[in-house]
């Protein structure tokens, strides 16, 4: 019994990769809303917080779309991710609610 088909694992391990660490990531939300109690957010700004990395996700859903269509979807992708790991080191040096509002805005 195989596994895996012949040079599968070589080509797809990225996506395999994702699909191991992505899952763990869903318990991020939870340690950021005792991350921000912490700095004394109260839980309405925390909430926030949360809607608007929600929000930024449908508002930037059509600028990302002209992005891959002029430079390909490789750079979208990576550009984002980028971005995204960016906002969250930014994330543990911003300790104000507007600042962190900005980073929010960048995640996911």
């Amino acid at each position: 019994m195989k596994f895996f088909e012949k040079n599968e694992l070589k080509v797809l391990w990225p996506f395999y990769l994702d699909s191991l660490i992505s899952p763990m990531l869903f318990f991020a939300p939870a340690f950021f809303i005792v991350y921000f109690a912490s700095l004394n957010l109260t839980f309405f700004q925390i909430g926030i917080l949360m809607a608007v990395s929600q929000i930024a996700i449908v508002f930037f859903e059509v600028p990302t779309g002209a992005v891959a269509d002029l430079y390909g979807r490789k750079f979208s992708v990576l550009f984002g991710y980028l971005l995204e790991g960016l906002a969250v080191l930014l994330m543990f040096f911003i300790n104000t609610f507007y600042f962190s509002l900005l980073c929010f805005s960048n995640l996911d």
